[in-house]
């Protein structure tokens, strides 16, 4: 089933130019968070902005070429409250997109919004729960032993174990219209049916994310900015947004495909 998978994503990502559109509409989200940042020491922002910013970083974090920086240290924060408030019901929009494809008539994204099978706050608390259970395992991580490597093979395994786990709840909930714990079960269920084919497609994502962790490493980019210009700092943010925006499209696809396919092949 994976490469069968595999093969029917690529297709639907490569013609489906509609099927892109969730995850622009949430990337464009994310986008407006990173301006909201930059523009905190500006006038008339700043007496709203940068206070907390103040408070939770320091004064140095309002100033350049420092405050350039900071909006590179505050991109998995905003990531991770674009998917919360936006993304997750974006995810549950592509499944949807998804699972009426190959129908005769064009499936829009307006389509998808009507027909009420992607619960707001259903998939916001499902990637609150998958949030949460990330930051559990990560806290387990990082009992380990201070050795780089053993942390970098460690964080990439947990990756892939949570991944698989939790990537079916999405589709469960829009599918079955289950509530957000049951999706959860009937998401795991649906990984213990397939757990090559899961894995499979969660494997190259995740090591491409986990690269791009590495090589654009805080310091990294740092020192970037500093032999360059601070400014390089918005290349490697738009570099980020579309690794991000490629391997969660390329994820949500794939296992709303194997979903489909599993529960109705046991059906």
């Amino acid at each position: 089933m994976l490469i069968q998978s595999l093969k029917e994503t690529f297709r639907l990502l490569f013609t489906s130019k509609r099927l892109w559109l969730p995850f622009l509409f949430a990337c464009v989200f994310e986008i407006g968070f990173i301006v909201l940042l930059w523009l905190a020491p500006h006038k008339p922002f700043d007496f709203i902005l940068a206070p907390p910013i103040r408070y939770f970083a320091s004064e140095q974090m309002l100033h350049y070429p420092w405050h350039l920086f900071f909006l590179w240290l505050q991109m998995p924060h905003v990531h991770t409250l674009s998917m919360i408030l936006l993304g997750a019901y974006m995810s549950g929009i592509a499944s949807i997109m998804v699972a009426h494809a190959d129908d005769s008539k064009v499936f829009t994204v307006r389509d998808a919004v009507l027909s009420k099978k992607a619960r707001y706050i259903r998939l916001m608390i499902l990637w609150i729960v998958s949030w949460i259970v990330a930051q559990i395992m990560m806290r387990i991580l990082g009992q380990l032993p201070e050795i780089l490597w053993l942390r970098i093979v460690a964080s990439f395994v947990l990756m892939i174990v949570v991944q698989s786990f939790l990537v079916y709840a999405i589709p469960a909930a829009i599918f079955e219209g289950v509530v957000w714990w049951k999706a959860l079960w009937r998401g795991v269920k649906t990984f213990f049916k397939n757990p090559i084919t899961t894995v499979g497609f969660v494997f190259v994502p995740s090591l491409i994310i986990m690269l791009f962790s590495i090589l654009f490493s805080q310091m990294r980019v740092w020192e970037w900015m500093q032999a360059y210009a601070p400014e390089w700092v918005f290349a490697c943010i738009a570099l980020r947004l579309v690794v991000w925006l490629v391997a969660d499209a390329f994820m949500t696809v794939c296992a709303a495909k194997v979903w489909l396919k599993s529960e109705t092949h046991n059906a």
